[in-house]
């Protein structure tokens, strides 16, 4: 960002991430301090790019970046990746987590269905572990504190649809 005030462009059409592949969005920028912004985005490796659309003056333009697994800048690794199946496809209660976005706990109403046995996965695949901090009376607790900000789904080994839920 050239100019001397910081600049806001929501995530949408003017500032999107796409792949073919999986990868995390979460930390992607909306607000674009003086100077230089950098980010990461965990992906699967295949072919990411970033479209960025401004004004100069009256006119709007465009910039995109794109980045592989080959790209110099990109550091490689092993990147575990479950996939989730369509909505459609998924059995059991769809429950749902709340407060969502949360920052330190999410709470879940899971019924008479009393699943301890859970794990977390961000929109990359990556596996997470967290506490389990309370459990009974049809809701478990589970605290979310130390992970990093963005979007997760809890899947319970026993019952129950995929949980979506936001790290704040």
């Amino acid at each position: 960002n050239d100019n001397a005030t910081p600049l806001y462009i929501a995530i949408g059409a003017d500032n999107k991430l796409s792949s073919t592949g999986a990868f995390d969005g979460s930390a992607q920028p909306f607000i674009f301090n003086p100077g230089i912004t950098r980010f990461e985005v965990p992906f699967s490796g295949t072919t990411l790019k970033w479209e960025l659309k401004t004004y100069n003056s009256s006119q709007k333009t465009a910039t995109s970046s794109s980045a592989s697994s080959t790209s110099s800048r990109c550091a490689s690794g092993k990147l575990d990746i479950t996939s989730l199946p369509p909505a459609d496809e998924l059995e059991g209660e769809e429950w749902t987590a709340f407060p969502n976005p949360a920052i330190r706990t999410i709470s879940i109403l899971t019924g008479d269905d009393f699943p301890e046995d859970f794990i977390i996965y961000n929109l990359a695949g990556k596996q997470f572990r967290a506490p389990l901090i309370e459990s009974g009376n049809g809701r478990v607790v589970i605290d979310i504190s130390k992970l990093a900000r963005g979007m997760y789904y809890v899947r319970f080994n026993k019952g129950g649809r995929p949980v979506k839920f936001i790290r704040q």
